[in-house]
């Protein structure tokens, strides 16, 4: 045994790092107000350049209509959605608001988002904008059919794996999806 202080070799051609290495933070992606809205999961920011209106104020250039997914029986499928009258609040340099938009052909389904918008200056219209809650839930429907095929028993794994998906966590997902993937076929693991 070594009784000095000094540390022990490594054999072979290993040096090990002086310090770790310093990553960058990567800025957020590039995206318009319609795309967030749409397309965009919970709590993935975006970087929108003509996000407000009044930057003064807070008040976000919301668009006057989506295009979304309506789960009214008359509906059953992607729908103009008008923007209704939303609500704010600020807190420092953050602006937090909620904000309806009801269904164009039903007039009865709604989809609600929340959002958190920073500015980047005073007097600068561009910002970054995080879908902080949307209801209902972020992404498609699910197909009554899918549970026939995966198993009653898996689906509290496969709604773990949306809910994954839908807070932009995909390796996450990816894990409830494997837990399916081996308890429906036993030879795979």
């Amino acid at each position: 045994m070594n009784q000095s202080n000094e540390r022990p070799r490594l054999e072979g051609n290993y040096t090990p790092p002086a310090t770790s290495p310093t990553v960058a933070p990567v800025p957020p992606l590039l995206a318009t107000m319609v795309e967030l809205l749409e397309s965009v999961p919970l709590h993935s920011p975006r970087s929108i350049k003509s996000l407000f209106l009044q930057p003064n104020y807070g008040s976000i250039s919301f668009p006057g209509s989506i295009t979304v997914h309506c789960d009214h029986e008359r509906c059953g499928g992607d729908r103009e959605h008008n923007k209704g009258e939303g609500t704010y609040y600020a807190l420092k340099d953050d602006f937090y608001w909620y904000v309806p938009y009801l269904c164009r052909n039903c007039a009865q389904s709604v989809k609600v988002f929340g959002l958190k918008a920073q500015r980047q200056g005073e007097t600068s219209f561009g910002g970054i904008c995080t879908k902080i809650y949307q209801e209902p839930p972020f992404g498609l429907p699910i197909p009554k059919r899918l549970f026939q095929v995966i198993g009653e028993a898996n689906r509290e794994h496969f709604l773990n794996a949306r809910r994954a998906i839908a807070r932009g966590l995909g390796i996450g997902a990816y894990a409830y999806y494997r837990r399916i993937v081996e308890s429906t076929n036993p030879h795979i693991s």
